[in-house]
């Protein structure tokens, strides 16, 4: 995956893996060029307090969501990504920085973190790795998609050709 330049500013493991999630997706389906897509994703504001407030001392969430809506060619085009709902939507819901692994309500870590609430077409849900810091992907797609998504998710996007 080739990155724009972006001044020296680091990208995030959910940036990163929400961009790419998203530009498969939207190849999978073969989406036209001119199409308004949309991307939507929660935001944590308890960094935003003051006094800040850390994820030990704030049981419960305080999240929000934000919506990135673009045109396909937008979103995978020579430019890269530039910030109603239409109709193509993707979710991406949780993060890498929840450290999901970790929660003990006094039964020990868990094995397993799922999102039952992906019910929806669209849908990719993001967590810490239990072991090894990487990041678990978990999606919901059409079965008319999946296949291609995966191909695209996991062997890359060169070639791949915007559809008009």
């Amino acid at each position: 995956m080739q990155v724009n330049d972006h001044g020296g500013v680091p990208i995030s493991t959910f940036v990163a893996v929400s961009a790419h999630a998203w530009v498969c997706n939207l190849r999978a389906i073969g989406v036209n060029k001119d199409e308004d897509c949309c991307l939507i994703f929660l935001i944590d504001h308890r960094k935003h307090f003051a006094p800040l407030m850390t994820k030990e001392e704030y049981f419960g969430n305080c999240l929000t969501f934000f919506i990135v809506r673009a045109k396909a060619h937008q979103v995978y085009g020579q430019d890269g990504f530039k910030f109603s709902l239409p109709s193509l939507m993707m979710n991406i819901a949780g993060s890498p920085k929840f450290d999901v692994y970790k929660t003990d309500f006094g039964l020990g870590r868990p094995r397993r973190i799922e999102m039952v609430s992906m019910e929806k077409d669209g849908f990719v849900g993001l967590a810490d790795a239990r072991e090894g810091g990487g990041v678990q992907v978990s999606v919901t797609f059409s079965s008319l998609h999946m296949d291609k998504f995966v191909s695209l998710f996991l062997h890359g996007l060169d070639g791949g050709k915007v559809e008009d």
